[in-house]
């Protein structure tokens, strides 16, 4: 995954990634200057760099792209994968070229597109006034 140009340039995010690499009991976190990944939570080197895959379920509505932002639309996801995606130490076997036309990268688009329904319609329950509470009777 490529990292967000903003990552380095821009003090807090990297304030935030270290902050979240603390709290998450990263080892040596001051000395990490990427987003690792999975290492966070297993500390398992093989992790470094793997993210989680999150539902496609609305998928159309929730850019911009990956864990970090880095895309803005869908478009530019297909083209990632349709590469083989980035270069990693521990970049999985199966990610491959996939070679993909132009009409195969619409048709997945609109694919992707059509898991996107309408948003849901909530109503706020009526909630009850407010009221004094005595000590040791509610």
């Amino acid at each position: 995954m490529p990292e967000h140009p903003e990552i380095g340039a821009d003090p807090e995010r990297q304030i935030t990634m270290l902050r979240h690499f603390a709290t998450m009991g990263t080892p040596n976190y001051m000395n990490l200057r990427t987003d690792v990944g999975a290492y966070v939570v297993s500390k398992d080197e093989t992790d470094i760099g793997r993210f989680a895959t999150p539902s496609l379920w609305d998928v159309g509505q929730t850019g911009p792209y990956m864990h970090n932002g880095v895309f803005e639309t869908l478009a530019q996801v297909i083209e990632f994968y349709d590469q083989g995606g980035g270069a990693a130490p521990n970049k999985s076997a199966a990610l491959k070229p996939l070679r993909l036309t132009p009409s195969e990268k619409r048709a997945l688009g609109a694919f992707l597109e059509s898991l996107t329904g309408d948003a849901p319609a909530v109503e706020p329950p009526e909630l009850p006034d407010y009221q004094l509470r005595e000590l040791g009777r509610n």
